[in-house]
């Protein structure tokens, strides 16, 4: 390791600490800031070392310069001490980011980042992992967001991450990560200049001798950069200017080169000419690069080259022990570049271009070349530049959004305004500027080529594609518009009735639900004639939805298998909004076959986590979090909710409405009005920026029912109002037979008996058509709130026993205890109450057992010492039946990948259920988990 590191001795207590961290199972991250050459390479080697000694797998890997538009560049290019970094590499090859014939979505980033997580969840599940890594500044926007996803995934695996970085340059995604970790409790070591008495301290050990006070003083320029300090010193020991007297080493020189690139090229002038005249070459390719690469562009063979930089890698300045040739100082390799004329740089830049596209590197590697070319001589840029960037786009368009959109953007730039291939290009950039909400200039951007240059089914195209992008971001009305743009443009009647199907389902989403069944059944109608399976599924989807929003619940089951039978021969990672099997599980919970509806779910999220359909997988995860809330399994709704809420930020899809609301009734239920109060206000920024979609009218159900619970009778009342009338058509469907009786109670309590009678008869009307025990049930609770007659409310009970919904149930008790005791029939009214309470204390309601316990009081009853004990919220007590079989699982030894397996959930799932688990045990990791099962017997 050469010279004993000096002058850091705190941050090395920190490394220790940092390498303790992760050997106790808790993932960590360290990061190590600082300006070329203070010493960030030299502390992450001791890291390494550190790491070696104490048993971890050690995985090494660095990012350069040119990788910023190379997706995944660093994980693609990892080391390790076994074959393991090839394994790997072989992983992430499996992900097929080149398939043709496929809209570019980026959905392919979430795929490799999962393979990245579940790769090294893996590893750490046979031995620590260390993963250290240089120049994360340089490295792609990909690479950053699969670290970040690293730390979160695994928090509760024996891993450590260790990179360095340099605080300028800084690009934006460099600042996210260094968020991300600092929210996973990472540290930022941030390395100043050596103290005097440190450098000085240096200057001995790197003598082995006393220095001079000539000598002392010329180290003074060199500001305490232990690099620059030893370059001088070589520096000066080759011009033979150092004199040893004694036990004491000193110069007479009189002058310090004026900046470290002169130091840096004196240092190494002894090199043969040739081999300078290689490096130089080198430095233009970048920080490494393939021999193939260098003997490409220098037009001589292998052997030749082997033998002009025998004395660079016999010295050390390149390192050839990898599969690339390599800078062992990247300020070396910027020294070298800076010393090619300016003049020359570009020309030079062309010459790589042309050296590596005749030796068919990746188009990526190409345009880096042609950009850096045309940024050191504008004058003499490449003709087809144009060209290579949109290759480039293309080739990164699949895996990484951010990557793309660069080269998009510089393929823009770089054709004339009126070039005949610019509104082509067009069609690929402006749905990716959407996807990353970059909305306006997208919308600018399509506008400049719609209607002018572009033919009618090129219009068509452009407008479906950004139609997708905005349903990712949550703009559903917008959506809707830019399919009917798209029907526009077929002049061929069936073609225009299939483009419209997904604008069927869109239309359908908003709350049209009558427009969007119409014009659903001409386009299965349509598609049928053309034998187009994917616009048939589509349709098939809102007519099953829609059947199921109008209480035709049979007909919506029907409707939904032939949907899923349709769709799965032609599912893929995008062939449009392809999501049967989520419509079947929504008619299927509104069947009051929740059981199967869970089931189903499931099986959408599996197999779209299989075809790698990222994008849809929030909606399987939410409408799992709802079937457990009506379910009555309230712990399991709540880990589903945080799961979708985890998985739509990682896969950039806007769909939170229903899963904060589930949170938020939860939350009230258990008496957490203030974390209610925080989701209602996620929720309703959510309602601000998507509109009146599907779910909204569940926010403002909720924000009523905590209104109500701060005695805000005429507030609650009028957003009730609003819940009711804002989605007429979609207020039945998703089952929530929770929210008519509540609405109604509501508006008693501020004496707007109108409201109270019109949702009692919306809901008498739906019940008749549902024809559920659910449906029933919710409706006589209307009745009997409305009439204040208990003979209802107890007709409610009884419908509810036939109802999969114990919580309806429990709350259907307590409304018939509540209006038998007010007529005075207590003692037939203490049997509701306590089987209410029961329901009630055993999900952790203590909100709503409060309410029921104040009535029961006000009538001089009281539970009695057959109550149920309320569950406690902390300890092995606490646990949920789930949570305990996935606590047995990694007691086994499971992965999180493989729990979910068995259990048929998804990983985000499992995460989420053990993120419960740590805070009820107070435990930080999963092996201190392990050992406490263990001893539990």
């Amino acid at each position: 390791m050469g010279l004993p590191l000096v002058g850091r001795a705190a941050e090395l207590d920190h490394a220790r600490e940092a390498l303790a961290r992760a050997l106790s199972g808790r993932a960590t991250a360290l990061l190590v800031e600082g300006e070329p050459g203070i010493g960030k390479s030299r502390l992450l080697r001791e890291v390494e070392a550190g790491a070696r000694e104490r048993g971890f797998e050690l995985f090494t890997g660095s990012a350069h310069e040119l990788d910023a538009r190379r997706p995944f560049r660093v994980f693609t290019d990892l080391r390790s001490g076994d074959r393991s970094g090839d394994r790997l590499r072989a992983a992430l090859d499996s992900v097929d980011p080149t398939a043709a014939g496929r809209p570019a979505t980026g959905d392919e980033s979430f795929t490799v980042i999962e393979t990245i997580v579940e790769w090294f969840e893996e590893r750490t599940a046979r031995t620590p992992v260390a993963l250290a890594l240089e120049d994360l500044h340089w490295a792609d926007t990909s690479t950053l967001t699969a670290i970040g996803a690293l730390v979160r995934h695994l928090a509760d695996r024996p891993l450590l991450v260790v990179g360095t970085l340099r605080p300028v340059p800084r690009r934006k995604e460099v600042d996210r990560l260094l968020d991300r970790l600092a929210a996973a409790d990472g540290k930022v070591l941030r390395l100043a200049g050596l103290t005097p008495d440190a450098a000085v301290e240096l200057l001995h050990r790197a003598l082995d001798a006393e220095p001079g006070a000539g000598l002392r003083r010329l180290a003074g320029a060199a500001g305490g950069n232990p690099l620059f300090l030893l370059e001088l010193l070589r520096a000066l020991d080759q011009r033979q200017v150092l004199r040893r007297a004694g036990n004491q080493v000193d110069t007479s020189a009189g002058a310090v080169p004026p900046d470290l690139r002169q130091t840096l090229l004196l240092r190494y002038s002894f090199l043969p000419e040739t081999t300078l005249d290689l490096l130089r070459l080198m430095a233009v390719l970048g920080t490494s690069c393939l021999a193939g690469e260098l003997a490409a562009v220098s037009g001589r063979q292998a052997v030749d080259l082997l033998t002009e930089l025998r004395p660079a890698l016999a010295t050390g300045v390149v390192d050839g022990s990898g599969e690339r040739l390599a800078f062992r100082h990247e300020m070396f390799r910027q020294a070298l570049y800076e010393d090619v004329p300016p003049a020359l740089r570009g020309s030079l830049h062309h010459e790589v271009v042309r050296a590596l596209a005749a030796a068919g590197a990746p188009a990526a590697r190409v345009a880096e070349h042609v950009e850096v070319a045309g940024a050191a001589s504008p004058e003499t840029t490449a003709p087809d530049a144009a060209a290579w960037y949109w290759r480039a786009a293309r080739e990164c368009a699949r895996h990484s959004v951010p990557s793309a959109l660069h080269w998009y953007e510089r393929a823009l730039g770089a054709l004339p305004e009126h070039d005949p291939a610019r509104p082509g290009l067009v069609v690929e950039l402006a749905p990716l500027l959407v996807l990353s909400g970059r909305v306006a200039e997208a919308e600018a951007l399509a506008g400049t080529v719609f209607t002018t240059t572009l033919d009618r089914p090129a219009r068509a195209r452009l407008a479906v594609l950004v139609a997708h992008a905005l349903v990712r971001q949550g703009r559903w009305q917008e959506a809707g518009h830019r399919i009917t743009l798209a029907a526009e443009q077929c002049a061929d009647p069936l073609a225009r009735d299939i483009t419209l199907g997904p604008g069927a389902f869109l239309r359908l989403m908003t709350g049209e639900v009558t427009e969007a069944v119409a014009q659903a059944e001409r386009s299965l109608d349509a598609a049928r004639r053309a034998g187009k399976a994917v616009a048939e599924a589509t349709a098939l989807m809102t007519l099953t939805l829609g059947a199921a929003a109008r209480g035709a619940v049979d007909r919506a089951l029907v409707l939904g298998r032939e949907g899923t039978a349709t769709a799965a021969p032609a599912a893929t990672s995008f062939d449009g909004f392809l999501i049967a099997d989520l419509c079947l599980g929504v008619a299927q919970a509104d069947a009051d076959r929740l059981a199967d509806a869970r089931a189903t779910h499931h099986r959408g999220l599996a197999d779209a986590s299989r075809s790698g359909n990222a994008s849809v997988l929030p909606y399987y995860q939410a409408n799992l979090a709802i079937a457990e809330l009506h379910a009555g399994s309230w712990d399991d709704a709540a880990t589903g909710a945080g799961a979708c809420l985890a998985l739509a930020r990682d896969t950039a899809t806007r769909w939170n409405f229903h899963v904060l609301a589930v949170l938020a009734r939860i939350a009230l239920a258990r008496g957490e009005p203030d974390t209610a109060a925080d989701l209602v206000e996620r929720a309703r920024t959510e309602l601000r920026a998507c509109g009146a979609v599907l779910g909204a009218d569940w926010v403002l159900w909720v924000e009523a029912l905590l209104l109500e619970q701060r005695g805000r009778p005429a507030d609650a009342a009028a957003t009730a109002a609003r819940a009711w009338d804002l989605l007429p058509e979609l207020r039945f469907l998703h089952t929530n037979w929770m929210a008519p009786p509540d609405l109604v109670r509501i508006a008693l309590a501020a004496s707007d008996t109108a409201l109270a009678h019109r949702v009692t008869g919306d809901t008498e009307a739906a019940a008749r058509r549902f024809g559920t025990a659910s449906a029933a049930g919710a409706a006589l609770r209307c009745r009997g709130l409305v009439e204040d007659a208990p003979h209802h409310s107890l007709q409610a009970v009884d419908a509810y026993r036939d109802a999969p919904r114990p919580v309806e149930l429990a709350l259907a008790c307590e409304q018939a205890g509540t209006a038998l005791a007010a007529a005075g029939q207590v003692d037939a009214a203490r049997p509701l109450f306590h089987r209410a309470l029961d329901a009630l204390d055993e999900r952790g309601a203590v909100g709503e057992a409060r309410r029921v316990h104040a009535v029961m009081r006000g009538h001089g009853l009281r539970r009695g010492p057959r109550g149920r004990r309320r569950p406690a919220t902390t300890g092995w007590d606490s646990l949920t039946g789930t949570e305990l079989v996935v606590i047995r699982h990694v007691a086994e030894g499971l992965t999180n990948t493989e729990v979910a397996k068995r259990l048929h959930v998804s990983r985000y799932t499992v995460e989420t259920h053990l993120k419960h688990v740590f805070v009820k045990l107070d435990i930080t990791s999963r092996a201190a988990l392990a050992a406490e099962f263990a001893r539990r017997g």
